[in-house]
């Protein structure tokens, strides 16, 4: 409605770092899902999945990732399949 108002050159609303990380992890993961690797990707996520299923876990929270610009921001499906294992030893230990 003021777009008039507002100075020339500067954006109307400035994005937040929060923000800014989540865009950059959607970004990522779409690019991920989409991309040449989609079928490991998905395996790998099916795997994780049937494992949280067999030991009725609804969610898992990890933090093995520095948090860095521009840094990796999606694990590797190896990555994922290695955590997976890594889950399944904890989780059948117990």
């Amino acid at each position: 409605m003021f777009a008039w108002f507002r100075r020339p050159g500067r954006p109307a609303r400035v994005e937040s770092s929060a923000e800014r990380n989540e865009r950059l992890v959607d970004e990522a993961l779409v690019a991920a899902l989409t991309g040449d690797q989609r079928e490991d990707y998905i395996e790998a996520l099916l795997e994780r999945a049937e494992v949280m299923k067999e030991f009725n876990v609804e969610g898992v929270r990890s933090c093995s990732r520095n948090v860095k610009p521009l840094g990796q921001l999606v694990r590797s499906p190896e990555e994922i399949r290695e955590e997976t294992a890594v889950l399944r030893r904890q989780l059948s230990s117990r």
